[in-house]
């Protein structure tokens, strides 16, 4: 016979109400550091498995999460879905994860909500602030925005994008570059803008004159940031030929890769790139990817834990901002030379 929670609250000598409280992950119940341990132990060893369905009919809790991104195949948000999936896991939560985008995302969220019971939604969104407050409107769980800050006093974890963007900027000023394309994210939103600020004021730092054309705004597709790059490149003087880009994230860094090799540029000689985040894609590219790393796994799991202690201990919604890591030196950036550089067609 399977054992119970009745079970593990007598073998671990505590009441039913203590043994539910520790097992179902809330850091806010008042029980010593040895009596915590003594119910996982207890748990453990008599095999105690919770059954969801009574605990959600009890409780009118599911254990679920609800986590809404707008893209499913970023390695960017893979590597924050882990982070998520680790922490929820490790409180006894389970995921559930849906795509969302435009007009469409208020009944994607009302319907994980709803039909699916969640608990709380987790939400990763390109969308502007109005649409966004605007499908948030009608849910009655907490929320934790993810990577942008919150809308409507909900809770969020985000990356100094600013910084991390400056750091980049700095390191391509530093190697010598003068002319420094800036493939921008959407700039009317929270990270697009954010690190185009922080590009900005690398130059200022550095007292050099910015030139408006060089900032693209490519959003975060490498399809559209490889057609845009191509089109900037073919207009522009060969006096004028920027020697560098700073891409506002790793897809489209990707996409300016394929780009320049497209156009017959031999990287790093004739062209930097560096991007923000790290990752296996960046070890995958030709020449591989220089990157400031951002902490994409932590934000993941440092959004899972703060949205579980709101569901179970009614917790006030944090802001957490997350620092940039170190460049991350691999080959993509050199210092420039002087050339002239004829295009290939293509």
């Amino acid at each position: 016979m399977a054992a119970t929670l009745a079970d593990v609250a007598k073998l671990a000598g505590v009441d039913l109400s203590t043994a539910s409280r520790v097992l179902a992950g809330s850091e806010q119940v008042r029980v010593r550091p040895e009596t915590r341990d003594r119910i996982h132990v207890a748990a453990k060893d008599l095999g105690y498995r919770p059954n969801r369905v009574a605990q959600a009919l009890r409780t009118s809790k599911s254990s679920t999460l609800g986590l809404a991104l707008p893209q499913v195949d970023n390695p960017v948000f893979t590597d924050m879905i882990s982070g998520v999936e680790t922490a929820a896991r490790s409180r006894g939560y389970s995921i559930l994860i849906t795509r969302i985008g435009g007009a469409s995302a208020g009944e994607a969220l009302l319907q994980m909500a709803e039909a699916n019971r969640v608990d709380g939604v987790l939400v990763i969104s390109f969308d502007s602030d109005r649409v966004l407050e605007s499908a948030l409107g009608g849910l009655k769980i907490p929320v934790v925005m993810i990577n942008r800050r919150a809308v409507k006093g909900a809770g969020y974890v985000v990356h100094d994008s600013r910084g991390a963007a400056y750091k980049a900027t700095r390191y391509l000023i530093e190697a010598g570059h003068r002319r420094i394309i800036h493939l921008a994210g959407r700039l009317d939103g929270y990270n697009g803008s954010e690190r185009h600020a922080g590009y900005v004021a690398a130059h200022q730092d550095a007292g050099i004159e910015l030139d408006p054309s060089l900032v693209l705004e490519v959003g975060y597709d490498a399809e559209r940031a490889a057609q845009v790059l191509a089109d900037y490149l073919k207009s522009v003087a060969p006096s004028q030929m920027p020697t560098a880009i700073f891409s506002a994230t790793l897809v489209t860094a990707a996409g300016a890769i394929r780009t320049l090799h497209g156009l017959g540029f031999d990287l790093p000689r004739d062209f930097s790139v560096i991007g923000l985040n790290d990752g296996l894609l960046a070890t995958l590219l030709f020449p591989q990817l220089t990157t400031v790393a951002l902490q994409s796994v932590e934000m993941g799991r440092r959004a899972a834990e703060m949205i579980i202690d709101q569901i179970n201990d009614d917790l006030a919604p944090a802001h957490v901002t997350l620092s940039p890591g170190d460049v991350v030196v691999r080959q993509s950036v050199a210092p420039p030379r002087d050339r002239e550089i004829v295009l290939q067609s293509g």
